[in-house]
C-alpha cells in the first residue's frame, strides 16, 4: 500500500511559499540600490545587476517550481495517484509486498502537468497561462543548461511571480498573503512584526518601480498612471519607517468629487475630504484624519491649520 499520500492542502501552500522566497530575493536586490542614500551612475547599476544574475536565476527556478506545486495540488485535489509515473512494472521492487512512501514512487514530468490537470480538473488552464507555465520553463532550462545571453531582471521575475500568484492562489490579495507570510518569518519571531507595514510600502514602491503600467494594471487593477495619494493607515503603522513619500492609494472612482481612496497595501478604504490643502505651496485637496486625530493632507502629508 502506498503510504504518506500527498494532501491536496501541502502543494498550494509550498507553492505560494516558494513565491514568496523569489520575492523576498528580488525585493533585497532593488533594495540594495537604493540603500544608505547613494546615487549610482549607470556603469555601477550595470555591474551591480550583471552579478546579481545567478540571484535572479535561482529566484526564477523558485517560480517554475511554484507553478508545478501549484498544478500538482490541483491535480492531487481529484487523485494523488494521478501524479505517479511509470507503468505497474517499474514501480519500486516490493511496492505490492510492503507498505511504501509515496515519495519513492517516480512522479510525472513538469511538461506533462498541464496535459493532466487539463483532463481531470475543472476550469482547464487558459492559453496564457499555459504559455506563461511554458515560458517560465524554457526560460529557466536555456539559463540552467545553456546560459542567457539575455539578462533577467528584477522586473522581469516579479512579473513572472505575480502573474503565476493570480492564476494560481485566485481570489488571494498578493499584500495580504504577503502579510501573512512576513508576520510569520523569523525576525517577527525573534522580535515581532511591527517592521511589516513599512516593508509592505517599500515593496509597493518596488514593484510601482519594476512593472509596467500594462502588467501593474492585470495584476492590482490599478492604473499607474491615476494619481497616488498616502494612505492614512498604512502611514500610521509604519512606525519609525520613513514612508512619508510612498503613495499607495487611489480615489475610488477616479473623480473631482470623490469623498473615497482605496489603498492597494492594506486594501482599506478610507473617508476623505475634497478641500485645499493649507499649505500654499501644496496643490492637494484630498484631506484625511491621522490617527491622531487632527487633519493631514494625502499629497504632502502636511497638518492642516485648525
Amino acid at each position: 500500500m502506498i503510504i504518506d499520500l500527498p494532501t491536496s492542502a501541502y502543494y498550494p501552500e509550498r507553492s505560494e511559499n516558494l513565491l514568496h522566497l523569489a520575492a523576498s530575493m528580488c525585493f533585497e536586490l532593488v533594495h540594495q540600490t537604493e540603500s544608505w542614500g547613494y546615487e549610482h551612475d549607470e556603469e555601477t547599476l550595470e555591474a551591480y545587476w550583471q552579478r546579481t544574475q545567478p540571484t535572479l536565476s535561482n529566484a526564477l527556478t523558485l517560480v517554475q517550481q511554484a507553478q508545478e506545486m501549484g498544478l500538482k495540488g490541483r491535480i492531487a485535489s481529484v487523485s494523488p495517484y494521478l501524479l505517479i509515473s511509470k507503468e505497474p512494472r517499474d514501480w519500486p521492487r516490493g511496492s505490492d509486498k510492503q507498505d511504501l512512501p509515496f515519495s519513492t514512487f517516480r512522479t510525472v514530468d513538469a511538461g506533462d502537468l498541464p496535459k493532466i490537470h487539463d483532463t481531470v480538473c475543472l476550469p482547464r488552464l487558459t492559453e496564457e497561462q499555459k504559455a506563461l507555465f511554458e515560458e517560465i520553463r524554457s526560460h529557466r532550462n536555456i539559463i540552467v543548461h545553456h546560459g542567457s545571453s539575455q539578462p533577467l531582471t528584477a522586473g522581469d521575475v516579479l512579473r513572472y511571480i505575480l502573474r503565476t500568484f493570480t492564476w494560481l492562489h485566485l481570489g488571494n490579495n498578493w499584500f495580504a498573503k504577503r502579510d501573512d507570510y512576513l508576520s510569520d518569518d523569523p525576525l517577527a519571531t525573534l522580535y515581532s512584526n511591527d517592521h511589516v507595514p513599512s516593508k509592505l510600502m517599500f515593496e509597493f514602491e518596488a514593484l510601482f518601480s519594476e512593472l509596467s503600467p500594462q502588467d501593474f494594471q492585470s495584476i492590482f487593477g490599478a492604473n499607474k498612471r491615476q494619481r497616488w495619494y498616502l494612505c492614512p493607515h498604512c502611514q500610521s503603522n509604519s512606525g519609525d519607517a520613513d514612508v512619508s513619500d510612498i503613495e499607495t492609494a487611489q480615489l475610488v472612482p477616479n473623480l473631482p468629487t470623490s469623498t473615497n481612496i482605496h489603498c492597494i497595501v492594506c486594501d482599506q478604504d478610507h473617508f476623505v475630504s475634497r478641500q485645499d490643502c493649507s499649505d500654499i505651496n501644496c496643490k492637494g485637496n484630498v484631506i484625511a484624519k491621522s490617527s491622531y486625530g487632527d487633519d493631514f493632507c494625502l499629497t504632502c502629508n502636511g497638518r492642516q491649520d485648525s
